[in-house]
């Protein structure tokens, strides 16, 4: 029997779902579910177990070329240090959401150019990039300060800008141009082209390999996903998978590769040493979109035909656990504690959290039309979400174990609305 609860703040509806019982059959079609979020009353208690913080272990330096280290253990924090710095009465009006052991809320929001899709910040935290989708041949990229929300710069080029990267010492960021099949390496100050990958028809999603050498990137009208080297700039090889390959993921281990096919509905299982396909994972629902991996090696596939997120087991390769989330999950991005799962629901206009120790889920409201994308930034303090409709960007914050909330940066609302008809463009970057 499946726990769901709903509530109606100062915001709109949230949702939760217990772990027991999760969905497995067909998607109820969007305006059903729509109407049943609605129809339901007030009241959701969604607050989190207090565990132990994780010990402090004395670092050992990794050997030469080793990669990266292995990001920290799933831990919680604690609830007990973090409960108190906030006024339940605003948690009642929907100001914050108890989620996890932890608060969250809406901090801020900005306008962006037209149909922003994805957002990336660098590593530091002290700059946001997004993705102008909806503008062609201009203002493709542009570059926000993290504490004023300003555009500081942006950049121009011949096409449009779709999925963005920042490198790992945040001196470069990567860009998937749709028409004209490369990704381009951008100065991660000035926005200048430095470099162009030539792939193949239609880049879109790409990922990085744990030891930094190379990308892989995801072509959708080609049905392949390029293996471009990073020193030399050049495309080794192309892999053909399923068709509109979209999500692209590296296991942290760095042996194989996951893409999620949007036109074929299944995942594309590539070993990473001989860059053969070893399995089409059929997943059963609707258009899988994109792919995180928790510092395990578990895989999470966004259905952005339904309302799921996939687990997948990469030791078989197989779907262990299907969540409910919120309507048209597009992307998943994960915290860096490993405490969380969040994923932009664009037909639901909200961003689900999803608790990595309990399976619990919570559906909340964000002040846009259609959320698209997510970055959250390395200290986990805040999530950045764009609003594909709306044109804006909007900073999540979550509260840390003794943080004090601070003033927010308001306005707290969407930006211009951008209503596209069925045939235009804002039908070709799904």
């Amino acid at each position: 029997m499946k726990l769901v609860c709903f509530a109606v703040g100062s915001l709109a509806a949230v949702a939760c779902s217990s772990p027991s019982t999760q969905k497995t059959g067909a998607d109820p079609v969007p305006a059903q579910r729509g109407e049943q979020l609605r129809s339901q009353q007030n009241q959701v208690a969604a607050a989190g177990t207090k565990t132990a913080p994780a010990q402090a272990t004395k670092p050992v330096a990794p050997p030469p070329d080793a990669g990266p280290p292995p990001p920290p253990p799933i831990t919680a924090p604690p609830a007990d240090q973090v409960m108190a710095e906030v006024d339940e009465k605003d948690v009642a009006k929907g100001k914050w959401w108890k989620f996890g052991g932890t608060y969250f809320r809406v901090w801020g929001t900005t306008a962006t150019g037209s149909q922003p899709k994805s957002v990336c910040v660098s590593h530091d935290g002290k700059r946001v990039y997004v993705t102008n989708t909806g503008y062609h041949d201009h203002h493709n990229v542009s570059r926000f300060d993290p504490i004023t929300l300003k555009e500081e710069a942006y950049d121009k080029f011949p096409g449009n800008a779709i999925e963005s990267m920042v490198s790992p010492d945040d001196s470069v960021v990567w860009v998937s141009n749709f028409y004209h099949k490369e990704v381009l390496e951008l100065d991660g100050e000035s926005l200048e082209v430095k470099r162009r990958f030539s792939v193949q028809g239609m880049p879109k999603h790409f990922d990085i390999t744990p030891d930094h050498k190379t990308l892989w990137i995801s072509n959708w009208a080609s049905g392949t996903t390029s293996i471009v080297d990073l020193a030399s700039g050049k495309a080794v090889e192309h892999v053909e998978v399923g068709k509109q390959p979209r999500g692209t993921a590296v296991l942290n281990s760095g042996k194989k590769v996951y893409v999620t096919n949007f036109g074929s509905h299944s995942v594309s299982v590539i070993d990473a040493a001989t860059h053969k396909v070893i399995k089409n994972i059929e997943t059963n629902c609707r258009a899988p979109r994109h792919a995180d991996v928790t510092a395990d090696d578990t895989v999470l596939v966004t259905c952005y035909g339904g309302h799921e997120l996939l687990v997948i087991d990469s030791d078989k390769d197989e779907i262990v656990r299907r969540l409910d989330v919120g309507d048209g999950p597009k992307t998943v991005e994960i915290s860096k504690d490993q405490r969380f799962a969040y994923t932009a629901d664009y037909r639901g206009g909200t961003m689900s959290m999803v608790d990595l120790k309990t399976w619990e889920v919570l559906i909340v409201p964000l002040p846009t039309v259609k959320t698209s994308g997510l970055a959250v930034t390395d200290d986990d303090r805040r999530i950045y979400a764009t609003g594909w409709s709306a044109r804006n960007l909007m900073v999540i914050e979550r509260l840390m174990p003794g943080d004090q909330p601070v003033a927010e940066h308001g306005p707290m609302r969407a930006g211009k609305h951008c209503w596209q008809m069925p045939k235009s463009d804002c039908s070709k970057y799904p």
